[in-house]
């Protein structure tokens, strides 16, 4: 197990504080492995995985054949296709060196995500960390924090 999934596993996933209606959504999905995991804690709510990968995307499909409350779309970060105000909970892992432009993502993500949403950003660097935490206050989010190489903030 990488140490990235395991700091998911291990520190974030009890900090979200998932219910069974929660609707995440995980950016730069890839193979779908969190979005599997979510899914379970999020039973009666949904979870939706992008990429801009098609060839992750369909990987992501094959693998959660069993979960009928997740699903892939392929797209960038930066012009999510999701409608506002959705989504409880907004999630990146390991994916900040993939986008194109962080502050267009940020931006996305604070348009998705409904009111009392947070945002979990999993494996920043020291270095980018308070970068990554002006960027969203900047972009209008509330609290953030780093802890452990995992931002994280409010709407």
């Amino acid at each position: 197990m990488s140490a990235v999934r395991e700091m998911f596993e291990s520190l974030v996933l009890p900090r979200m504080a998932l219910t069974p209606g929660d609707r995440i959504l995980d950016v730069g999905c890839g193979d779908g492995w969190a979005c599997r995991a979510l899914a379970t804690l999020a039973s009666q709510g949904m979870v939706v995985g992008i990429d801009a990968s098609g060839d992750a995307i369909r990987e992501a499909r094959k693998l959660s054949l069993d979960f009928d409350n997740i699903l892939y779309i392929q797209a960038d970060a930066e012009e999510n296709p999701w409608q506002d105000n959705f989504f409880s909970h907004a999630l990146l892992i390991d994916s900040l060196g993939e986008l194109r432009d962080m502050e267009a993502a940020l931006r996305q993500l604070h348009r998705v995500l409904a009111p009392e949403g947070r945002v979990w950003i999993v494996g920043v660097d020291e270095t980018a960390a308070t970068a990554v935490r002006e960027l969203l206050t900047r972009q209008g989010f509330a609290n953030a924090t780093c802890d452990a190489q995992i931002v994280s903030a409010t709407m």
